[in-house]
């Protein structure tokens, strides 16, 4: 028998192919991503350009314009482009070289987040790019490169050694012979607006900070983040670093917690969780971050939520300069629940979520001492005349409190919040209801001096004949 491992180098005949093919390498990637998760994964790569050339966080003057219809896609930007280098030897390349340099707290990570959209969205695309010193063209007809036994992209042209203003580069992407369900998504207003929604939540750190983002030549605007801060109200903050990746040279991650309340609205209440300024899950009501449940309580969780909890607020952001650290999944859509870091990091959480549900626990009580409870026959202070006391109550300090953004929340190591003495409130009154004969009512309110239901009304004539009963049969009266 021949020595195989001597003969493999030469005889084909002991080569066992393992190569994939394109098509099924193709299918395989875009099928675990929507279409509008893989064209938010575009608007990341413009967003690392601008945090490429504005290391000061100043976006302002920066755009992207994402354009589209039924026959055609298109995605432009002025966030510095794309070098030739890293053109030609990383972007294009199916998974993250290894050798590649770090794009320092960058958003893009696993090398794939490009191809895989335009691979989603159609058959035919162009890559135009220019950078201050250099420009190139990439025009690929999927189907015919799928052809080729050759994985590389040919590029149509390139320019180098240019000289130009960061003003004029940037980078636009033109996808067209869309794929069907492409065609079909792109024509839905309603997936529009979808679109719209997710890049302004998403990116709502970039357009804070000065971006310009057109879905159709729509602007959006950024979704308010906020806590309030003031002399009644001061939210949690924590900072902490992890150590992760290779134990002889390892990564630091950073991790700020803020929580506190905000206004009163469940849509908007939960967790926000950012890896480098991208949110990638949020406002989540579930247990992937606190929201334990009642039964599980006596292992240090959270209840499950619910409505009285619309106040709460919780922003965790996480940052890193190596992104591969960070506790997110390859679709940046959610939290990997497996990562050390976000083990400890959700312990951290919860921790920071107790005193807030603790305040909107006794909070709600309040509320239903001053409001009533229908359900229990119970009309509430503020409908009688205790309403006086309306000024004093925490939720109404709430309602006049202010709200801070969470760039500029300060924090402090211990959440503060509007002292609640359940103890302090007037005694609550109950409705008490029944019926008798007309001719008796009002035999009754004759004998209290009434002559017709405008003299002496119905309620009133229920209170009085009790105040008359309590005053004759009870002796502590």
């Amino acid at each position: 028998m021949a020595d195989a491992s001597a003969a493999a180098g030469s005889d084909s005949a002991y080569v066992v192919k393992a190569a994939p093919t394109k098509n099924f390498f193709v299918s395989m990637l875009v099928r675990d991503i929507e279409l509008l998760d893989a064209i938010i994964d575009l608007l990341d790569n413009s967003v690392d350009g601008a945090r490429r050339i504005r290391s000061d966080g100043d976006y302002s003057g920066l755009e992207v314009r994402i354009t589209f219809n039924g026959d055609s896609f298109e995605i432009e930007d002025n966030c510095g482009g794309m070098p030739i280098d890293i053109a030609r030897h990383y972007a294009f390349r199916f998974g993250r070289d290894e050798s590649r340099p770090l794009d320092v707290n960058s958003i893009g990570q696993f090398g794939v987040g490009m191809k895989r959209t335009l691979f989603k969205l159609g058959r035919h695309f162009v890559v135009e790019s220019r950078t201050v010193q250099d420009s190139f063209v990439l025009d690929v007809d999927v189907e015919e490169w799928q052809r080729q036994p050759e994985w590389d992209f040919q590029l149509a042209s390139v320019a180098e050694g240019e000289s130009r203003s960061e003003e004029e580069t940037g980078t636009r992407i033109v996808v067209d012979r869309l794929n069907a369900t492409s065609q079909t998504d792109l024509r839905e207003s309603s997936w529009r607006k979808r679109l719209s929604s997710e890049a302004r939540l998403k990116h709502r750190r970039a357009l804070d900070r000065g971006m310009r983002i057109y879905v159709n030549d729509e602007a959006l605007q950024p979704m308010p983040l906020d806590l309030i801060e003031d002399e009644h109200v001061r939210p949690y903050r924590h900072e902490q670093e992890f150590q992760t990746g290779d134990p002889e040279n390892p990564s630091t991650v950073k991790l700020t917690l803020l929580t506190g309340v905000s206004i009163s609205d469940s849509s908007s209440a939960g967790w926000y969780v950012f890896c480098n300024d991208r949110l990638v899950l949020g406002p989540d009501k579930t247990s992937t971050t606190v929201w334990i449940g009642a039964g599980r309580q006596a292992r240090g969780g959270i209840p499950a939520y619910h409505d009285q909890y619309a106040r709460f607020r919780g922003y965790a952001f996480f940052e890193a300069e190596n992104p591969a650290m960070l506790p997110w999944t390859t679709t940046k859509t959610g939290v990997d629940t497996d990562s050390p870091v976000w083990r400890s990091a959700r312990q951290s959480m919860i921790t920071a979520t107790r005193p807030v549900i603790d305040f909107l626990n006794v909070l709600d009580k309040e509320k239903t001492a001053v409001r009533g409870d229908a359900r229990a026959g119970h009309p509430g202070l503020l409908e009688t005349e205790e309403e006086e006391f309306r000024a004093t109550l925490a939720e109404t300090r709430l309602q006049e409190s202010r709200r801070v953004s969470i760039d500029s929340v300060v924090g402090s190591s211990k959440f503060t919040s509007p002292k609640i003495d359940l103890s302090a409130l007037p005694q609550p009154k109950v409705w008490i209801r029944y019926s008798r004969d007309a001719d008796e009512v009002n035999r009754v309110r004759r004998l209290l001096g009434g002559r017709n239901e405008r003299e002496l009304p119905n309620g009133e004539l229920g209170s009085r004949t009790f105040d008359y009963y309590l005053s004759n049969e009870d002796e502590e009266a």
